[in-house]
């Protein structure tokens, strides 16, 4: 719990495609946004330029984001497919579980939600009705809040509710209309899931949005993968300075390069990228050599 802690209140804990045509797709954001997203098997994105492939190991959780109260974890796992018009076998990994956590309530208050969404909860048309799950409300392992699930068309949001004393003639204010005096002092993340496969969550500046998609050309290993976006608005990155292999692009305005799968035309290819840190200029013969 001390760990989780450390790592939910700021602490640094580790530093819709089938082809494979565009394999680090260019961001449109609205003005005053930044953003970073993390697609297919797996290429990432960085939130101020550059970008990297990472494989991760089979099975394995690694933290792509971690802020002032809110992290988020994601699972890889292994999986064959075909591309290139099927000349290209890659062995390759997707991202097939996406976990968050979030603080909620009062400043005088410690207490999480906690959210996953599962490839594994996709059907064969890109959707399901328990895609995501979680808890609000989580203290501690022996306080473990109060659970949810829901999918297509879901929402749910965890958060104090704003009540105050009710006066004559006067209805007491919802949970969706909380009274201006309290914006300041309460964490809450809200949650939401369209008619097919996309999961969108909001805490503070940030929002966080897991699309479920098929895995195509498919061989072996997982049916579903999940692409992860990250943005924020306003002065939510500065004011975070975010930890993680996603998060540290945006705690400065360079661009972040890292190693990068160079796919062949046809044969058999076993992707190896970790996004390990390529020093040098992007395009040069040192970082193709390198990165």
């Amino acid at each position: 719990m001390s760990r989780l802690l450390a790592l939910l209140l700021g602490r640094a804990f580790l530093e819709p495609v089938a082809a494979h045509e565009i394999p680090h797709a260019h961001l449109d954001v609205p003005c005053g946004t930044v953003a970073s997203q993390v697609i297919q098997d797996p290429h990432i994105t960085f939130a101020h330029g550059g970008n990297a492939d990472f494989r991760g190991r089979n099975g394995q959780l690694y933290n792509f984001f971690s802020a002032p109260g809110l992290s988020v974890n994601v699972k890889t796992e292994d999986a064959r497919f075909l591309l290139n018009g099927d000349q290209l076998t890659v062995e390759g990994s997707f991202i097939t579980e996406a976990h968050l956590m979030a603080r909620v309530g009062s400043r005088k208050t410690v207490k999480f939600a906690k959210a996953s969404v599962w490839a594994s909860q996709l059907n064969e048309d890109n959707w399901g009705w328990e895609v995501v799950n979680g808890s609000c409300g989580v203290v501690d392992d022996h306080d473990r809040g109060r659970a949810f699930k829901f999918g297509a068309r879901g929402s749910k949001r965890c958060g104090p509710l704003h009540q105050a004393p009710a006066l004559s003639g006067r209805p007491r204010p919802s949970l969706e209309t909380p009274p201006r005096r309290h914006a300041r002092r309460c964490y809450e993340l809200s949650m939401e899931m369209d008619v097919m496969a996309s999961a969108r969550f909001s805490a503070g500046n940030w929002t966080i949005t897991v699309r479920g998609n098929h895995v195509y050309g498919w061989l072996s290993g997982p049916r579903h993968r999940l692409d992860v976006s990250f943005s924020a608005k306003g002065d939510g990155a500065a004011r975070s300075v975010p930890h993680g292999i996603v998060g540290q692009s945006f705690s400065s305005l360079a661009p972040r390069y890292g190693r990068t799968d160079q796919y062949p035309e046809r044969g058999v290819f076993r992707t190896s990228a970790m996004a390990e840190v390529c020093r040098h200029a992007p395009g040069s013969a040192q970082a193709r050599a390198a990165c």
